[in-house]
């Protein structure tokens, strides 16, 4: 008997292995959703159709076999898709077949950023072939294994099934304004249910698995790209954590080469190249053995080929040739102006090159709007309700809205939380009271803070809000503190005056302190409101921290509502980006 122990314990250990934690690929990247169900429908393509095979140590117990397809596509901002994978291990050939419907919520943000939201819904079953087993009854002694001699043993059943649930989160955003810097952060959990796998009919829980991922694509030029990647897999008592790098490089008619190398904590070294051409790529990747394994794999590591095909026109890679010069737009420097393909699509002279038709000051080669004059923070077009969306495309460029609604806003919805609408609000991100259409009347005295010269000083409607006829001047705040471009911590050379500012304060406590943020126009309007919002509050904390009592101060965020000085100029800007502080008697 002591042969059958040591068989079953194999097949246990094989058993437990597969069951215990999920399949492995290296090429994650190009089938986010087998991991993350967030990210379906998240690529390039309307429609998305892949296949994966992964072979691994194919010397012990015939080793470990993986094949996925996925199909995902998305409609909007909604992303849906289906997937099926199976898993061979083991010399009983332990298979493990699972099929899942995922749908995800693709949230548009500030800065062209997004916020995914997805889940699974499936079913898993696992099977065992006991023809493939061998038992000590089958052992003939002198002779040996006589594969003929039936086993005697009696199985009560060869395969289990059970439902399975998963959900995720993915976070994509461009840091700063060049867009040369992107990044994505997900989450997901599979078998959030703890769903009961047991072979033999006991009760015995899958673990819930946790992954946690994340890249940085850095641009550094037009043509190539680097990205630093990780992924961090827990599944009971199992860990994993792969990181590496990619490099992309760009070739003319939209070819696209891939090359990178990765390491699994503790486990294999990776290689990894990849091609596509159009709309079809094919991933192919390594992994050399570096664990205590090693000897026993006789030095075979884990091979793994994919193939993608897209389907519709690419939002990333329109092939459109719009000055008709022979060089595609997205690797056109030039893409409004012809230029030969040898200049990157560029004029060769350099009086073509300064062509400006618009006479915006932004030459046309640079001009996203080259017939109309434009600002140089809109790439020479226009914002002119700030929601992000230029005037050429705002279906109401005259009026803040909202991506999901091609740049209108949208019917009842009421940001600000203030009881008017956003349809009629003229101030979206500011509360404010719906006689003044949702803008603030901060003294109270009948006009709002929009068209109030004195804001902080009730006065009268004739004299614009101040009390005076001889009070119509603008009217300067009792300190300011300035920020320099995103910015939003107090500088060094503002510290020992705002300590002189709090103890002036602390003498009179009958005074409330209204602690307004404001910013340039650069960036949208809402992401200009939280600015405010930032740079209020760390002005209000500081002074908090010397003493002054949170009662006194009141907080609010203009974004850039109130200017100081024109956005027009360098100059205007810096003086824009701000904190003021107004005492209230």
């Amino acid at each position: 008997m002591n042969k059958i122990y040591v068989i079953l314990t194999a097949c246990l250990l094989v058993a437990n292995v597969a069951s215990a934690q999920d399949f492995h690929l290296t090429n994650y990247q190009p089938a986010g959703m087998l991991f993350n169900p967030a990210m379906s429908g998240s690529g390039d393509h309307p429609l998305q159709v892949g296949v994966q095979y992964r072979s691994q140590w194919a010397s012990i117990l015939k080793g470990y076999t993986t094949m996925a397809t996925t199909i995902d596509g998305k409609y909007k901002q909604f992303g849906g898709g289906v997937q099926l994978y199976q898993n061979h291990a083991g010399p009983a050939s332990l298979k493990t077949t699972g099929f899942m419907m995922t749908g995800a919520y693709h949230k548009p943000l500030a800065k062209d950023g997004s916020l995914s939201l997805g889940f699974g819904l499936g079913k898993v079953q696992r099977r065992i072939n006991p023809a493939l087993l061998t038992f000590d009854n089958q052992y003939v002694e002198g002779v040996g294994y006589d594969g003929g001699r039936p086993s005697e043993e009696v199985f009560a059943r060869t395969k289990a099934s059970f439902a399975d649930l998963s959900t995720g989160l993915v976070w994509q955003g461009y840091w700063g304004n060049t867009k040369n810097l992107k990044s994505s952060f997900g989450l997901s959990l599979s078998h959030v249910h703890l769903p009961n796998e047991g072979f033999f009919g006991q009760k015995s829980d899958l673990p819930t698995k946790t992954v946690l991922h994340g890249s940085l694509d850095m641009k550094v030029d037009d043509q190539f790209l680097f990205t630093p990647h990780f992924l961090m897999q827990n599944q009971g008592v199992h860990r994993e954590f792969l990181g590496g790098v990619k490099f992309n490089g760009s070739f003319d008619a939209g070819a696209e080469f891939h090359a990178g190398m990765a390491y699994r904590w503790g486990d294999a070294i990776i290689l990894q190249m990849g091609l596509e051409i159009g709309d079809k790529s094919i991933w192919a990747s390594y992994d050399a053995n570096v664990s205590t394994l090693e000897k026993n794999t006789g030095g075979k590591g884990a091979f793994e080929l994919g193939l993608y095909l897209r389907f519709g026109e690419s939002q990333k890679k329109q092939l459109k040739d719009t000055d008709k010069d022979g060089t595609y737009d997205h690797r056109d420097k030039c893409p409004k102006m012809p230029g030969p393909k040898e200049n990157n699509g560029c004029p060769n002279s350099a009086s073509e090159a300064a062509l400006d038709a618009d006479k915006d000051g932004i030459a046309d080669k640079l001009d996203e709007c080259p017939l109309e004059p434009g600002e140089p923070q809109f790439d020479g077009c226009n914002d002119s309700d700030g929601d992000g969306i230029y005037d050429q495309v705002d279906a109401c460029p005259e009026i803040y809205g909202h991506i999901e609604n091609k740049g209108c806003p949208i019917r009842d919805r009421d940001t600000d939380k203030d009881g008017v609408p956003d349809l009629e609000d003229q101030c979206i991100f500011i509360k404010g009271l719906p006689a003044f259409k949702g803008c603030p009347d901060t003294d109270r005295d009948g006009v709002s803070d929009m068209d109030d010269h004195c804001p902080y000083l009730r006065g009268l409607k004739e004299y614009h809000g101040c009390p005076s006829n001889a009070t119509i001047v603008e009217m300067e705040p009792d300190f300011v503190v300035e920020f320099p471009t995103d910015g939003a911590n107090i500088g060094e050379e503002y510290k020992s005056r705002l300590d002189a500012f709090a103890q002036q304060l602390l003498k009179d406590e009958t005074s409330r302190i209204l602690v307004s943020g404001h910013t340039d126009t650069e960036g949208t309007v809402a992401y200009n409101y939280e600015l405010g919002l930032r740079r209020a509050k760390v002005v209000r904390d500081y002074l908090r921290r010397e003493g002054v009592p949170m009662e006194r101060l009141e907080m609010m965020s203009y974004g850039e509502a109130m200017p100081k000085r024109t956005n027009g100029s360098h100059d205007g800007r810096a003086e824009n980006r701000r904190t003021e502080l107004n005492v209230v008697k």
